[in-house]
């Protein structure tokens, strides 16, 4: 057969690809694959100021490729690492005992995410996908192998410079990424507790009992179900009744963690005739998560639905790994998996465990109340275990030409996972969705199916249902295109031409103008009390409404700038007059008794405080984070409680009128003063001395403060010694979109900047510029990316 000198090109392309790949790094085979019968298949990557990339190409392949290439220049260490973690090979490099994460083992990551990431669901998540996207996936895996060869071992950051771990990847790793970042919020929730799972002592086993991990059930305080573990959000789109140029008005604002899989990466994606989408998007992903289009924009909110339920299992009493369904004895299904881990020697040793799957999901191994013992076992069903269909859903979302075709693709595809959409076109329309892949369990089912209120006795925030019973599976409808999920159409969705907002609560009063209820409580819940953060901004809105009204103005760019960065905290509106009330007690301050010098220190920098977590507010910020941790523990520590017809203005006050919650409120200061002490906080340091982001040998202030404390700029930061909190999570991808006749006029923030590598120029940009409340201008249009000072550009063949 005659070869042509093209096609000759292309094979030889792909030998030295292989060629070099094998030689630099250690063996793995490379997934480089040349372009077939298109021999100039070329891709541009345009870099602008901060070093956004701006990726074009004609095709999904070639663009897929574009992104990998650029999110491998920029964090490769950081995607090297996290493939590593979703094969399940952390003990392969780095040994059983370190650490993946915060109290999970390598060894427990591993045989979660080999149990996780099975062939079996790979290859069907595999068969979802469709042409585009696998061309994406395909393209990006290239991309991010070209930049191997290009870079070199020595080449690579010091992060992960020539170390064995950082190899040629395949669409199959990209996958495995997905469905991590799928079941996030579910099963990743109980990484611990799945892997802990064992039958009691005695049970017939089958074989040799879980391998050779010794692991202790996980008590449910450690599974650390709590809010403030799960990533947040706030989101608020303004109509053409509420803006000031009588267009659409959208501000993102993601708190996700500064590092790992969550991390946000900026770009511009455009396949001309096809696709112009810019915005953000999680490491791995060839599509854009959070973005806008020339006619639209849109964000996400962590949701507060159950996207899993738990079941409680009925033993059989001769063997504790079969359990009763109407009437009659199942099998559990054990599930073993095997890790090599890198052994004293530095040879490397296999390790096995087993997994117990039940017809309602995989058993956990939870102490308590939820342990596998005493004739009962729970097990965990989570809804985005099979959601096959995110990326296609993202990719839709990215090439949408209208509101209306944007909320089609959700509600009808259902691949969001486990957030809320907020979208605005440019038109005025702002868009509501609470549609995401939720179990079809009504509330008389939720009912029906929970007898004995297993909810409250187990002190659980999940639903936990009835496992002995098929009739508490979740509602199937064959003729659903996703069975045993809500369908999207009757999830709550709102259209406003005024606003529409949501900061993690439910979609009740996405605008308390028109609350949206009758839903499933496993969907959406009402009469509940709101987060500070929902609190504070409906009371801001109705206090820019009323201005807006009588000078018949609205909101613009600059109003959303500020709400996002004034660094409130609004906790302290509701309280502080209260807790300066209790310092001005005539006991404060004159006995001389230890106690009441700490709470008169205390109660000087609170009456000095700005009531903000700016950076130059004093320790009375602290001292008020610490109050009012435990102030929330107080019973009746409120002065007027929640009311279900005030939600915006209840609950407020502090109860000092009652002399047994004032002794407790005067407790919690005295124990708030004294923790930071302990941490070494000085009594004169101000919060912008203390809450940074190390970046190399820089110590950059960080303003924004706690969610609990109603701080619409969340910032979480650790204790890291000297004084000192570093930022771990937070205000991420931040972006304000307004419309005019030119299109879309975007203000945003990466907060921790592009590039994790410190040699690379933007390591820490935007990390300077959010400590001093700057914004960078988002070039969007060819004329304003090509006339960017910064502007540089790459062309690659495919």
């Amino acid at each position: 057969m005659m070869t042509t000198m093209s096609e000759a090109r292309s094979s030889a392309r792909v030998r030295v690809c292989v060629a070099g790949v094998l030689a630099l790094f250690g063996g793995a085979a490379c997934f480089l694959q040349a372009r077939q019968n298109v021999p100039n298949a070329i891709v541009e990557i345009r870099r602008t100021s901060y070093g956004i990339p701006h990726i074009r190409a004609a095709d999904e392949k070639g663009l897929g490729y574009g992104v990998g290439y650029a999110y491998a220049r920029d964090n490769i260490c950081l995607l090297a690492e996290e493939l590593v973690t979703v094969n399940g090979e952390r003990s392969k490099f780095w040994g059983p005992d370190a650490m993946a994460a915060t109290d999970i083992g390598n060894l427990e990551s591993d045989f979660f995410f080999r149990w996780l990431n099975n062939d079996k669901e790979i290859d069907a998540m595999a068969r979802a996908q469709t042409k585009a996207v696998r061309d994406l996936l395909s393209g990006y895996a290239a991309g991010h192998n070209r930049y191997l060869i290009d870079a070199g071992a020595e080449g690579l950051p010091p992060a992960c410079r020539d170390k064995r771990w950082v190899r040629p990847i395949s669409e199959i790793d990209l996958l495995k990424n997905m469905r991590r970042l799928l079941v996030q919020n579910g099963l990743g929730r109980f990484l611990k507790a799945l892997v802990a799972a064992s039958p009691p002592a005695g049970a017939d086993m089958g074989g040799k009992r879980n391998g050779e991990l010794t692991r202790e059930p996980v008590s449910l305080t450690a599974q650390r179900d709590v809010q403030e573990d799960i990533p947040g959000s706030n989101a608020l789109a303004i109509g053409k009744a509420f803006s000031r140029n009588r267009r659409g008005l959208l501000l993102a604002n993601p708190h996700y963690p500064w590092s790992g899989p969550l991390r946000f990466y900026q770009m511009h994606l455009t396949i001309p005739g096809k696709l112009d989408v810019m915005g953000a998007s999680l490491p791995g992903l060839p599509i854009v998560n959070i973005g806008f289009t020339r006619n639209l924009a849109w964000t996400h909110t962590v949701d507060a639905s159950s996207h899993f339920v738990a079941y409680r299992l009925q033993l059989d009493p001769a063997d504790a790994t079969r359990y009763l369904v109407d009437g009659e004895y199942e099998s559990m299904q054990k599930i073993s998996v095997v890790v090599d881990v890198l052994g004293e020697t530095g040879s490397l040793e296999q390790r096995s465990h087993d997994f117990y799957q039940s017809r309602f999901g995989p058993v956990l191994g939870v102490s308590d109340q939820l342990a596998w013992k005493n004739g009962q076992a729970f097990a965990i069903h989570d809804a985005n275990a099979g959601n096959g269909r995110a990326l296609q859903q993202w990719y839709a979302m990215n090439r949408a030409s209208s509101l209306d075709e944007f909320q089609s693709d959700v509600t009808q595809m259902l691949g969001i996972p486990w957030v809320n959409t907020i979208a605005v076109d440019a038109e005025g329309t702002a868009l509501f969705m609470n549609v995401s892949a939720i179990p079809n369990i009504n509330a008389a089912k939720l009912i029906a199916c929970n007898p004995q209120n297993l909810v409250t006795t187990l002190r659980v925030k999940f639903p936990v249902l009835d496992g002995t019973r098929v009739a508490c599976e979740w509602d199937r409808n064959p003729r659903e295109a996703h069975e045993g999920l809500f369908p999207g159409e009757g999830l709550p969705i709102l259209r406003r031409e005024d606003f529409v907002q949501n900061s993690n609560d439910s979609a009740w009063l996405a605008n308390p103008d028109q609350p949206l209820t009758g839903f499933s409580p496993i969907v959406s819940r009402e009469k509940i009390e709101l987060g500070g953060r929902a609190r504070y901004t409906l009371e801001w809105l109705r206090r820019r409404r009323e201005e807006s009204t009588r000078s018949e103005n609205g909101l613009d760019v600059e109003d959303l700038r500020t709400l996002v960065m004034r660094d409130d905290v609004y906790l302290a509106s509701l309280v502080m007059d209260d807790l300066l009330k209790l310092c001005a007690d005539e006991t404060v301050g004159r006995s001389e008794n230890r106690e009441a010098l700490v709470l008169a220190t205390s109660c000087e920098k609170l009456s000095a405080w700005n009531r903000t977590a700016d950076l130059d507010a004093n320790m009375g910020y602290v001292y008020f984070e610490g109050f009012m941790e435990r102030a929330r523990e107080i019973r009746n520590a409120w002065r007027v409680s929640f009311d279900p017809s005030r939600p915006v203005d209840t609950p407020y006050g502090l109860n000092i009128g009652d002399p047994k919650v004032a002794a407790q409120l005067r407790a919690a200061l005295i124990s708030s003063e004294r923790e930071a002490t302990r941490a070494g906080f000085r009594p004169d340091a101000k919060w912008g001395e203390i809450q940074v982001a190390s970046k190399g040998d820089r110590a950059i202030p960080i303003h924004g403060g706690s969610s609990a404390m109603g701080v619409y700029n969340v910032v979480r930061s650790t204790p890291s010694g000297n004084g000192r909190r570093e930022v771990v999570y937070g205000s991420s991808y931040i972006q304000i979109v307004s419309f005019d006749q030119r299109g879309p006029r975007v203000e945003s923030l990466l907060t921790f900047s592009e590039s994790l590598n410190p040699e690379s120029p933007h390591f820490a940009d935007q990390t300077e510029l959010f400590s001093k409340k700057e914004w960078v201008h988002l070039p969007f249009s060819e004329r304003e990316i090509e006339a960017d000072p910064s502007f540089e550009r790459q062309t690659l063949r495919y």
